[in-house]
């Protein structure tokens, strides 16, 4: 497993890529993570989420926030945000290179 913390709106929340996270979003999306859609709402929720759940549900703690949290109290770039930290983690699981986007990047895809 590899994890790390990251600030979702207001809170700061740790996330984890490991299997335990792949079969999460399986289970919630109805697709493996390999067919992950990152314009479907939904598939971009169910992998934060699973993220989550597996750092948690792991380490045997509380899960901090509900997923209704990512729903109404957070702002499209927290989620990007959110998104893009999981999917380095996905990479550093896999041992994949990764270049996160720099901001003027991530501004620019926004346009």
């Amino acid at each position: 497993m590899v994890s790390k913390k990251i600030k979702i709106g207001e809170k700061e929340i740790s996330v984890a890529y490991c299997y335990a996270t792949e079969i999460s979003f399986k289970k919630l999306s109805g697709c493996v993570v390999a067919e992950f859609d990152d314009k479907n709402p939904e598939h971009i929720l169910y992998l934060i989420v699973a993220a989550m759940q597996s750092y948690y549900l792991a380490k045997g703690e509380d899960i901090p926030v509900a997923d209704t949290y990512f729903l109404y109290e957070c702002t499209s770039d927290d989620l990007i945000t959110a998104l893009s930290e999981i999917v380095a983690l996905h990479h550093e699981w896999y041992k994949i290179p990764y270049d996160k986007p720099t901001d003027g990047e991530e501004k620019s895809k926004k346009k």
